[in-house]
């Protein structure tokens, strides 16, 4: 990729990936997103439902507890 540390591409990305239904794609789009910028709820959101379509659903509810964490509504 060219590039590899832009959040907000990596997060396009994998919406992307999950609106043409390839979740595995998704996850590994989001999850450096997540480590580059672990203050984004809108990426954890995005990780748990790419978590959650790949049947991870353990992982799914941590990043979806993450996301709620970081911006309680």
């Amino acid at each position: 990729a060219k590039h590899p540390n832009d959040v907000d591409l990596r997060a396009a990305l994998g919406n992307l990936y999950l609106v043409v239904n390839k979740p595995r794609r998704a996850v590994a789009a989001l999850e450096p997103a997540v480590k580059l910028a672990p203050g984004r709820a809108d990426l954890f959101l995005l990780l748990g439902d790419a978590l959650e379509r790949n049947l991870h659903l353990n992982a799914s509810i941590e990043a979806l507890q993450e996301a709620v964490r970081l911006e309680p509504r």
